[in-house]
C-alpha cells in the first residue's frame, strides 16, 4: 500500500511537472489593449497655387474624392479685376500706338514714339495673357484618389492662402495603416506577423 501511495506520488508530480513545463512553452491567448489611430502610410496634399482667399469649400473631412476633383476655389474678385485692369491698359496703348503711327507723316519723331508704345502694348499683352492663365489655378484639385482627412475644413472658407500653402491632406484609402499604442510593460508580447483586431470608435 506505502509503495502504491510512492507511486501515485511520483506519477503525480511528474505529470504536475509536465503541465508546468507545457504552460511555459505552449502559447496561450493575452490580450493587450491600446489606442490606436488610423494614419495614412503616404501623406498627399491639395495644395493652392496662387495666392488667394478660400471662397468655397466643396468637400468634407472623410469625402471620397477622384484625382482632380475639386476640393476648393479661391475668391476671383482680385485676379478679374487684375485683368480688367490690364486690358483697359492694352486697349489704351494700342489707340495711342494707332495715333502716333497716323501722324507719323506729318512728324517721323511720332514713328519712334510710337515703336516704345508698341513694345509697352507687347509687355502689357504678355502681363495680360499671363493673369488669364492663373485662372485655372483658382480652382483647387486632389493630387490622388481618396479620403479627405483634414478635420473642420469646411471652416477655412475666407482664410487666405499663400501659393503653395497646403488646403487639404487626402490619403488613399489602399494605403492606410492602424498606429497601436502599445502601453511600454506589453511590448514584449507583440510579435512581428501578428494578428490584430481594430475596433473603430
Amino acid at each position: 500500500l506505502f509503495e502504491k501511495l510512492l507511486l501515485d506520488q511520483k506519477i503525480g508530480l511528474l505529470i504536475l511537472l509536465i503541465l508546468i513545463l507545457l504552460a511555459l512553452v505552449a502559447p496561450f491567448p493575452f490580450t493587450i489593449g491600446g489606442e490606436a489611430e488610423i494614419v495614412p502610410t503616404d501623406r498627399y496634399l491639395a495644395f493652392c497655387k496662387i495666392e488667394g482667399l478660400i471662397d468655397k469649400v466643396l468637400v468634407l473631412e472623410g469625402s471620397r474624392l477622384e484625382k482632380d476633383q475639386v476640393v476648393a476655389t479661391l475668391d476671383p474678385k482680385e485676379l478679374e479685376y487684375k485683368i480688367k485692369v490690364q486690358e483697359k491698359q492694352f486697349d489704351i496703348l494700342t489707340s495711342e500706338m494707332t495715333i502716333l503711327r497716323s501722324s507719323a507723316n506729318e512728324d517721323p519723331a511720332k514713328l519712334a514714339e510710337s515703336a516704345l508704345v508698341e513694345l509697352k502694348r507687347k509687355a502689357a499683352w504678355e502681363e495680360l495673357q499671363f493673369l488669364k492663365w492663373q485662372t485655372q489655378f483658382l480652382k483647387i484639385k486632389s493630387p490622388v484618389s481618396g479620403i479627405v482627412l483634414t478635420k473642420d475644413i469646411d471652416s477655412l472658407v475666407g482664410k487666405k492662402l499663400q501659393a503653395g500653402e497646403p488646403f487639404c491632406e487626402v490619403a488613399s484609402p489602399a494605403e492606410l495603416s492602424v498606429e497601436v499604442m502599445v502601453p511600454e510593460d506589453r511590448i514584449s508580447y507583440v510579435r512581428p506577423g501578428q494578428a490584430l483586431d481594430f475596433y473603430m470608435s
